[in-house]
């Protein structure tokens, strides 16, 4: 499942508040229940950004971001733009070379696209 946005920290919230509130005693206080939401918001949003920007990158070929499958570098020619949105904030004055590495099977062998 692809989570993206907002709509998949709120699913990530919601399935760790859910499931610590299934292992205790009894339901927690509306107080417990938001340390939680935060908690697992600040702790889970990198990864679900962090596997959005992958999925973009590498592995949703339709994607307008798409740049390269893994184990190969890509190199972005031109310079960001503001419909460039697959990472937050991207500097406007640098070009871009990128790979994504499978490392469960060694070698990892580059090729530059």
């Amino acid at each position: 499942m692809i989570m993206n946005g907002k709509g998949g920290a709120l699913s990530l919230i919601t399935g760790v508040a859910l499931s610590v509130a299934a292992c205790g005693p009894g339901l927690p206080t509306p107080d417990e229940a938001e340390a939680i939401a935060i908690e697992a918001y600040v702790y889970g949003l990198p990864m679900v950004l962090g596997y959005k920007t992958m999925n973009t990158f590498s592995v949703d070929q339709n994607s307008p971001e798409y740049k390269a499958p893994f184990n190969q570098l890509a190199c972005v020619a031109g310079l960001a733009t503001p419909e460039d949105r697959a990472v937050v904030t991207p500097n406007a004055d640098t070009p871009y070379c990128m790979s994504w590495m499978d490392l469960r099977v060694p070698p990892a062998i580059e090729k530059v696209r």
